[in-house]
C-alpha cells in the first residue's frame, strides 16, 4: 500500500515537472526563415529545437516579422518533447526593451522610422522617410497639410487628390509630368516644357518673353 502511494506521488510530481516545463521565456539565439531557436536562460541556457513562430495571416494576406536575436520572447512546448518541439508565441517587453508609448498605438523600427496611430486624437504619422511606389493612387481629404523640406512627385503613373482644402508647407516642390517639370522654391516658380494656357493671365509685374517685355508691347 505504500508502494503504491509512493508511486503514485513519484507520478504526480513527474508531471507537474513536465507541466512546468511548457511555458518558458528565454532569449532568441537563431532566426531561420520562419523559425527561431531561442536560448533558455532559467534553465542553464539550453538552446531549443527549431519553434515556428505565431503571426497575425499566412494564407492570402502574409504578415511577417521576426523577432531579433537577444528578443525576450515566450515559448510553448509540446508536452514530453525534450523543449525541442514547440511554438514561440511572440516578443515580451521588459526593463530593456520598452514599448515607445503607452498613449498610443506605434510601430518603431532601428533605423527610426516610426508609425503613430493616435486613437484619441484619430491622427496617423509617418516618422523618417515615406516612399509609396503603387500604380495608382488616390488621397481623399477634407484638409490635407505635407510638411518637409523637399518634396518630389513623380507623377509617371496616375495620381488623384480629392480634398476640400489641400494645404502644402515645403522649401521645393518639383513636379515631374512625361517631360514637362515644374518646381516652386522660394526664389519663385520654373517651368521646364510646353505650357498651354485656356483663360486669361492677370500678372501684377512684368511677363518677359524671349527677352521682351510684355508691358512694353502695344496694340494699334
Amino acid at each position: 500500500m505504500v508502494n503504491a502511494i509512493k508511486e503514485i506521488f513519484n507520478r504526480i510530481t513527474d508531471i507537474e515537472n513536465k507541466l512546468s516545463e511548457l511555458i518558458a521565456v528565454g532569449e532568441v539565439e537563431k532566426v531561420y526563415a520562419h523559425n527561431v531557436q531561442v536560448k533558455l536562460l532559467d534553465r542553464d541556457n539550453m538552446i531549443t529545437g527549431w519553434l515556428p513562430v505565431l503571426t497575425r495571416k499566412s494564407k492570402n494576406d502574409k504578415f511577417y516579422c521576426m523577432p531579433d536575436i537577444g528578443e525576450q520572447v515566450l515559448c510553448l512546448f509540446v508536452p514530453f518533447s525534450g523543449l525541442r518541439k514547440g511554438f514561440c508565441l511572440g516578443a515580451l517587453f521588459n526593463e530593456k526593451d520598452r514599448p515607445v508609448s503607452t498613449g498610443y498605438q506605434a510601430v518603431t523600427f532601428k533605423d527610426g522610422a516610426t508609425y503613430i496611430h493616435d486613437q484619441n486624437g484619430g491622427n496617423c504619422s509617418i516618422v523618417n522617410r515615406f516612399v509609396l511606389t503603387s500604380p495608382e493612387l488616390s488621397i481623399h481629404a477634407d484638409d490635407s497639410m505635407i510638411q518637409g523640406n523637399q518634396l518630389i512627385v513623380d507623377l509617371s503613373q496616375n495620381a488623384t487628390i480629392g480634398a476640400q482644402m489641400l494645404s502644402v508647407n515645403a522649401q521645393q516642390i518639383t513636379l515631374t509630368m512625361a517631360g514637362t517639370t515644374i518646381v516652386f522654391s522660394g526664389s519663385g516658380g520654373e517651368i521646364t516644357g510646353d505650357l498651354n494656357i485656356n483663360g486669361n493671365i492677370n500678372a501684377t509685374g512684368n511677363i518677359i518673353a524671349n527677352g521682351a517685355n510684355s508691358n512694353h508691347h502695344s496694340h494699334p
